[in-house]
């Protein structure tokens, strides 16, 4: 049951959902509250507001909740499936679209935390400086979570030899510092890359699908404490990961 996460009364926000992690920071956020679990996988919340007035929200449009509790804040995406009024209160039907999962604080302070940075790739005979785009996602708690693919593929490298998995200031010169990690490829000249990982559970050649577990989040390589170090590559070069959908599972 829904409500064995979450409590009536408790504060819900809502943003408008779009499928791309970048434009969540940032976004419009609707206030509202909790007010009834109406039957398996639907909820019913007040209607939202903004600046002391009350929003109208289309039937059919999908948005992103965040539920504030005690434990912590959970997530879903919920589409409105119907509003009424009950007396003075105006109400919204939420049909959950996914699993309500506890959702990292510093994860969701962080979503649009990409970093752009100068390296220089050096060769027998040039030295050429790039621009890399990575993204490197943290928070409380994340050792030893589950690392998914992003889209379906075949694997087509991976390293898993490193025991180093703690953090430190330099690098134990496993993966190129990368430590554990694996590469899948999408089709298209397009791969993804998960590195750091405490181990990876994925094979070379080994087909997978979205959602699927690659592995799981640690500190091997040169890494100062547990993350995901995701990159996306076109051709071998790296690219910008929020210019991509990911469906989320």
């Amino acid at each position: 049951m829904i409500t064995k996460r979450l409590s009536i009364g408790q504060k819900v926000e809502l943003t408008k959902y779009t499928g791309k992690m970048k434009e969540m920071a940032g976004a419009r956020t609707l206030v509202s509250q909790l007010l009834d679990e109406k039957e398996e996988n639907k909820l019913v919340i007040a209607m939202p507001m903004e600046g002391g007035k009350m929003v109208l929200l289309d039937v059919g449009k999908r948005y992103n909740m965040f539920f504030y509790t005690t434990a912590g804040l959970y997530y879903c995406i919920a589409q409105v499936s119907g509003r009424y009024r009950s007396g003075q209160v105006y109400m919204l039907e939420m049909e959950c679209a996914s699993e309500i999962e506890k959702f990292q604080r510093r994860q969701f302070f962080r979503l649009n935390c990409i970093v752009d940075m100068d390296y220089r790739m050096i060769g027998q005979s040039s030295e050429e400086k790039k621009v890399a785009t990575i993204i490197d996602i943290s928070g409380g708690g994340i050792s030893g979570s589950n690392i998914y693919a992003a889209q379906s593929g075949t694997v087509i490298s991976v390293v898993n030899y490193c025991g180093h998995n703690y953090g430190k200031s330099w690098s134990c010169g496993c993966g190129g510092g990368y430590g554990n990690y694996v590469i899948v490829n999408h089709g298209g000249n397009l791969a993804t890359l998960y590195a750091h990982a405490e181990d990876i559970i994925v094979s070379e050649g080994q087909h997978v699908e979205i959602g699927d577990i690659l592995g799981y989040v640690g500190s091997t390589g040169w890494s100062t404490g547990a993350h995901l170090h995701f990159e996306v590559r076109v051709n071998g070069s790296y690219v910008d990961p929020f210019n991509y959908d990911y469906q989320k599972v």
